[in-house]
């Protein structure tokens, strides 16, 4: 009868850590942590940063839902994951360039969502009694 292989034997190293599945995910995470210190921070009565805020949020969002999607698909799918990765990357970086130097850019969808949650926040923070 063997023993069971019940984990490392004494004195010896455990197995390394896996890498995570993605770099890109962190970077989404970076990106959607981005977004909710634009909501929560000084700048949050500033119209032009709540909107960027939710709009960031929403984006996120939608690439986390997608990058999910495609790993769940397995096979074939996950290729095209590590396609996406690279591209949501990309977008995000271009998203920030277009941010720093003052050049709006909305995705039309969660555009006109994050506007709507913004001037929603805007006018629940203008009839809250203090």
């Amino acid at each position: 009868m063997t023993p069971k292989n019940l984990g490392p034997s004494p004195g010896t190293a455990p197995p390394p850590l896996a890498p995570p599945e993605s770099g890109n995910t962190t970077l989404l995470l970076t990106y959607a942590s981005a977004g909710l210190t634009a909501l929560l921070g000084p700048g949050k009565n500033t119209p032009g940063i709540r909107f960027h805020g939710f709009h960031a949020l929403f984006t996120v969002i939608a690439m986390f839902a997608t990058h999910t999607m495609l790993g769940m698909l397995g096979g074939n799918f996950q290729s095209l994951q590590s396609l996406f990765d690279l591209a949501a990357g990309g977008f995000t970086v271009f998203q920030l360039y277009r941010a720093y130097n003052g050049q709006p850019f909305e995705i039309p969808v969660l555009g006109a969502m994050a506007r709507k949650q913004a001037e929603s926040a805007a006018h629940n923070a203008n009839h809250t009694v203090q």
